[in-house]
């Protein structure tokens, strides 16, 4: 099973790597619209495919619609996502970005009162609560920030003049082609994820993952003169990242029931774009705040900090995911799913 998962992180992150350079491509020959068209056919295709080609999972819990547990996450994320996005043009310390703060923590605050009481919660707090599945959701957060910024800060530095000092003046398509290493890293890190997770737990290859992301971190940050330096430390970012990602997937489910799945990754996934939203606003701030004199250009040092940051969380996320406890994960790992309120068709 975990090695399965390393074979959708690996696909996931080898597509979303050659639809980074596609996009290059897309915007410098047509226009940036054709993104969402082209996009939306992706996305209307696989639907289809997966209606025809994915079985339905074997495992029923009879459940009801957790109405107000579904508004209340809702609304609290729409807030805190659009107070992170917006705050750079309204201003951190503006009346909207304040409001929508303070209404993203009341939500949130109220969206736990209400599932730790329903008869039928659409998340079970317990389960967020179980240290393997916190520390691990903890990690994911940790990361997402520190892999956007870099993902991000990328393509912004290639395609900068080499007349301001760095850079390479390269186009958008060129940018695209200098993440490409990181999908070809990830198509054998995420099945190597797996292969070490079953021989000696996955909060190892989670944390040896989030270790090579800080080391491709501090390359671009010290070593990035020569055109082959960022796309070196490109490739060693996608090792990290199929690593990391394959590993989280199977952390969350060897801690959760089976009917508890879908609720827990996709929880996984959501803190884990929270942490790419801060991430990237903070560093759009840094590149906005260290400027070139007299213009509005960002200085190499924004970049060179934005890099060090990156470097720093990811370190720390490798901590947390050594933190989490073997015993902990090797008992939940045997649980059998087989509750009496399990139906099978």
């Amino acid at each position: 099973m975990k090695v399965g998962f390393g074979l959708l992180s690996a696909v996931f992150g080898v597509g979303g790597g050659f639809g980074i350079v596609l996009s290059g491509v897309i915007v410098d020959h047509f226009s940036w619209r054709w993104l969402f068209i082209l996009g939306s056919i992706a996305v209307a295709a696989s639907i289809v495919l997966v209606h025809r080609f994915v079985p339905e999972s074997p495992v029923r819990s009879p459940s009801r619609v957790d109405v107000p547990g579904a508004l209340l996450l809702s609304g609290a994320l729409v807030a805190l996502m659009l107070s992170l996005t917006e705050g750079e043009h309204w201003g951190w310390t503006s009346a909207p970005v304040l409001g929508l703060a303070a209404a993203s923590a009341g939500l949130f605050a109220a969206w736990g009162l209400v599932e730790a009481r329903s008869a039928a919660p659409m998340v079970d707090m317990r389960m967020l609560a179980h240290r393997p599945v916190l520390l691990t959701n903890v990690t994911t957060m940790i990361s997402g920030f520190a892999l956007f910024s870099c993902f991000v800060l990328v393509p912004a530095f290639v395609q900068a003049p080499a007349s301001r000092g760095y850079g390479f003046g390269a186009t958008a398509t060129e940018a695209g082609l200098f993440l490409l290493p990181s999908s070809v890293a990830m198509l054998f890190a995420g099945p190597a994820a797996g292969l070490i997770g079953r021989r000696f737990g996955s909060k190892w290859p989670l944390a040896g993952g989030m270790v090579i992301v800080a080391l491709s971190a501090l390359l671009l940050a010290e070593t990035h003169d020569q055109a082959w330096h960022v796309a070196v430390a490109s490739g060693a970012l996608g090792a990290g990242v199929g690593l990391a990602f394959a590993a989280m997937v199977a952390l969350i489910s060897e801690n959760v029931s089976q009917t508890e799945m879908g609720i827990a990754t996709g929880m996984n996934t959501v803190v884990r774009m929270v942490g790419a939203v801060v991430g990237g606003q903070v560093g759009a701030a840094l590149l906005t705040a260290q400027t070139i004199g007299g213009t509005s250009s960002p200085a190499e040092s924004a970049f060179t900090t934005a890099f060090w940051l990156s470097a720093v969380a990811a370190l720390a996320a490798s901590f947390i995911a050594l933190s989490i406890g073997s015993r902990a994960l090797r008992e939940e790992g045997r649980r059998v799913e087989a509750a009496p309120e399990f139906v099978s068709d």
